[in-house]
């Protein structure tokens, strides 16, 4: 056999994990240069395959005892098998080549600690500061972060306070120091430490401290200590930044007294130019806090009224009302925003958002209608333009004027602006298809959907109307009867819509009936009766078992009954046996979140 079949098998079997023999050794050693051995050691350790890289390049490290290459990849290797004693004996070799290397005598502390040689491994610390000859703050914090990563916290203050002391500079460190302390639940000190770094507001260490200070807000166990001393903060030396992270605090916490009073103080620290403010209302309009959102919008427009954020004010503001019922307060507000604003962007965001009030809140799709036209007529620019041109074929649809639904639908596939928007249109055009009983034509649209939109919103949907479709081919006064269904669900109509679909559920054809009481169940739980809910599901269960939506609908009635004490003991049991049935379910994941639920709180009771 040639050298090179050697090679090959050897690579071979060490490659898929097989033992090293002494043949082979002595086989790897005489078939290959030590470039190559690198190369194989390399593709040994991409394939986790640690021992025989590591059998492979100490051949090699015998031949070049000084090949850093050699030794890293070699180190890597003991890492990886934990086979410290190997790493620190060659570490000591690199230490006595190079004793003045603050890097190798790190690495032997390091190496020491981890084999829980702990006095051994301060001494070596100690070795390795005595190397530092100045106050070199790169050198420093290599050591001090090593004896953090390395549990030993006093070793570290030690020479934290050494240098400190060295340069007169109390604040260095600090995140080190701070680290320690909050280790220890002195949140005090920790606080202490954190906060002279959060004045300098534009370093890393700064943005880490904010990032440490707010979680130490949000863990009960350090929340009202850490608050405490950050309010007293605010009293004794006023900081903006400090003064939001407790704005921004309370609002999570949902206490928005204490919110509103740290938002105006932060603005007066910053000039009463009411820029923190506006930042808070939107923080809370986010947060759907419409509430306090609406609170904020009218202190600021009672202070601010010729602010350059007047503008976005009125527009959180007005949205805040809507969203508490207060439509004609909102519209008004909104009306205010077209007449103050000389921005033709912020007129046309107006009037679509009076649209909006109109179409979603008001159900007056007419009115709804007219103002999205006006947008798109006079404002073509922003996304108001886009939003507008979308809420027309819906008011259309709304209204049960299939043509001009169809005509607007036409226009948006015309003139497609994004890829969300195409799959939106390809649907509908569908969907009005189906309305009209053009079958065919509806499941073309419905199919090329699934084919160009495979990850989109209405893949889903596209697929179980392909399904109906499918089903109900030969019985197209069905099919007639489920367009009417949907046809008044999408209008709104949902006493129409419940009548057509408890009619196609009993009628005499059942090739819709599981479809219809799947949907049927969706209706009367979104009209919030619970009680026609479950007997819909039942009748799915007891009249279809093989239809692909009864675990659907199971899974439903395991939701409802699980909300109720007396009934969770039937919801545990519908789980687990959607879990045994239908694994592979898209609900599944959900199902299993819900059980995980109920059986702690089933324990805790």
């Amino acid at each position: 056999m040639s050298r090179g079949s050697i090679l090959i098998i050897l690579m071979i079997a060490l490659t898929v994990g097989a033992p090293v023999t002494a043949q082979q050794t002595y086989e790897i050693r005489q078939a290959q240069p030590n470039d190559n051995r690198l190369t194989t050691a390399r593709q040994l350790m991409r394939n986790n395959n640690w021992e025989a890289a590591a059998a492979m390049l100490e051949l090699v490290y015998e031949a070049e005892p000084g090949n850093q290459t050699v030794i890293n990849l070699l180190k890597n290797c003991y890492s990886q098998l934990k086979q410290y004693g190997k790493s620190e004996t060659i570490i000591r070799r690199q230490i006595d080549r190079s004793p003045q290397n603050l890097h190798f005598r790190l690495e032997l502390a390091e190496i020491l600690a981890n084999q829980g040689q702990l006095e051994n491994a301060r001494d070596a610390y100690r070795q390795a500061q005595a190397l530092i000859t100045t106050p070199d703050f790169a050198q420093y914090i290599l050591l001090i972060r090593s004896e953090l990563s390395h549990a030993l916290p006093d070793e570290a203050l030690s020479v934290i306070d050494a240098y400190r002391k060295q340069t007169r500079d109390s604040l260095v460190f600090a995140l080190e120091r701070g680290s320690v302390m909050e280790s220890r639940r002195d949140y005090k000190t920790a606080i202490r430490e954190y906060l002279p770094v959060l004045a300098a507001d534009t370093t890393m260490d700064a943005i880490e401290v904010e990032r440490r200070i707010v979680m130490l807000l949000e863990f009960p166990e350090s929340s009202r200590e850490v608050e405490a001393i950050l309010v007293a903060e605010t009293q004794q030396q006023p900081s903006s930044r400090v003064v939001r992270l407790l704005s921004d605090y309370y609002i999570k916490a949902h206490r928005f007294d204490q919110a509103f009073a740290f938002a105006t103080r932060r603005d007066s620290l910053e000039g009463m130019k009411g820029g923190s403010l506006v930042y808070l209302m939107r923080q809370c309009y986010d947060r759907r806090l419409f509430g306090e959102a609406a609170k904020f919008g009218e202190y600021i427009l009672s202070r601010y009224s010729a602010s350059p954020m007047h503008i976005e004010t009125r527009l959180i503001y007005a949205r805040s009302l809507a969203r508490l019922g207060k439509t004609d307060q909102a519209i008004a507000l909104f009306d205010s925003v077209v007449v103050l604003t000389p921005r033709d962007a912020d007129k046309g965001q107006a009037i679509y958002e009076i649209g909006e009030i109109y179409f979603d809140l008001l159900g007056d799709y007419r009115t709804a209608l007219v103002y999205f036209d006006s947008v798109v007529n006079r404002y073509r620019m922003g996304m108001s333009y886009i939003q507008a041109h979308r809420g027309r074929p819906i008011c259309h649809l709304r209204l049960g004027d299939l043509p001009a639904a169809r005509t607007s639908f036409e226009f948006l596939r015309s003139h497609p602006i994004t890829d969300d928007m195409t799959e939106e249109t390809t649907f509908y055009l569908g969907m009005i298809s189906f309305y009209e009983g053009k079958y065919d034509s509806a499941e073309t649209a419905f199919r090329k959907l699934m084919v160009d939109h495979p990850t989109g919103f209405y893949v889903n949907d596209a697929l179980q109307l392909v399904m109906v479709l499918t089903e109900a081919k030969e019985a197209p006064e069905l099919l007639k009867d489920y367009g009417e269904a949907l046809f008044a669900q999408e209008r709104r109509q949902l006493d129409s819509t419940r009548t057509w679909f408890d009619r196609i559920a009993r009628a005499e054809n059942p090739a819709l009936a599981d479809v219809a009481l799947y949907r049927l169940t969706l209706l009367n739980v979104q009209m919030g009766d619970s009680a026609a809910a479950l007997e819909s599901i039942n009748r799915l269960d007891s009249g279809f078992p093989d239809s692909y939506y009864r675990p659907y609908g199971l899974k439903l009635k395991a939701d409802m009954l699980a909300d109720k004490i007396d009934s969770r003991d039937i919801a545990r049991a519908i789980y687990r046996s959607l879990l045994e049935q239908f694994p592979n379910y898209p609900f599944a994941s959900d199902v299993r979140k819900r059980l995980k639920q109920l059986e702690t709180d089933f324990k805790v009771g």
